[in-house]
């Protein structure tokens, strides 16, 4: 790789990993009291960035704008426990929205040559079909993603940590065993809490990504 592209990489890993921390700066306070964990949740538009990245970057440098965005967050706010889960919660949604985008590519068997190597032509347009692909699939991901996150591991550290629990705990089986829900009762209120928002939230950052996603092969790269 010439030394002329290895920088362009790393300005647009930098530029989209601002893009993506200022985009997560606008928060829509979650308006569904879906289910006892609901008020937690805010509503913001920063993972357009990723998918961005994910077209103009490829896998690997996508990677790199989430992590790189998530240290550049905490070194902000600090490296305290709630911000370090909070980040953790972010980079999890970024991977399974990257999963679901490869998911939906290997689907409908599209080419993800990142456009700082090859801008595809005007002949390589995406149909309804397509387009319809890659909401589900990214919608579901991110959905499954984040109750199994929030079932075995963050909303329990998250409430233990809170003081729901008189033990700190770090799984969902230490938090049931000291509060009155069951395993059953606490899946229930997870998957009512959360689905509704990453159904919410999946929708909305395609539905902007898709009206972007056309236009970035227009971009001087």
């Amino acid at each position: 790789m010439s030394t002329k592209l290895n920088l362009k990489r790393v300005v647009y890993i930098v530029a989209l990993a601002a893009i993506s921390i200022i985009l997560g700066l606008f928060e829509i306070p979650w308006f569904v009291i879906s289910g006892p964990f609901a008020s937690f949740l805010r509503l913001d538009f920063s993972e357009v960035a990723i998918l961005v990245a994910l077209v103009t970057l490829g896998y690997k440098d996508t990677f790199m704008v989430v992590v790189l965005r998530s240290f550049v967050r905490l070194s902000f706010k600090g490296f305290i426990p709630e911000n370090i889960i909070g980040d953790m919660i972010s980079m999890i949604a970024s991977l399974s929205i990257i999963l679901g985008f490869f998911m939906a590519t290997k689907i409908r068997h599209i080419k993800t040559t990142p456009y700082l190597i090859e801008v595809p032509s005007d002949d390589a347009k995406l149909n309804y079909k397509d387009y319809v692909a890659f909401g589900l699939c990214i919608t579901l991901s991110l959905a499954i993603f984040m109750i199994i996150l929030n079932f075995f591991i963050t909303t329990p550290l998250l409430l233990s940590y809170y003081g729901f629990t008189e033990r700190l705990t770090f799984h969902v089986f230490g938090f049931v065993a000291q509060t009155e829900y069951s395993l059953q009762s606490f899946l229930f209120a997870v998957i009512i809490s959360y689905t509704p928002f990453n159904i919410v939230k999946g929708i909305s950052v395609m539905v902007i990504f898709l009206i972007i996603w056309p236009r970035l092969k227009y971009i001087e790269y």
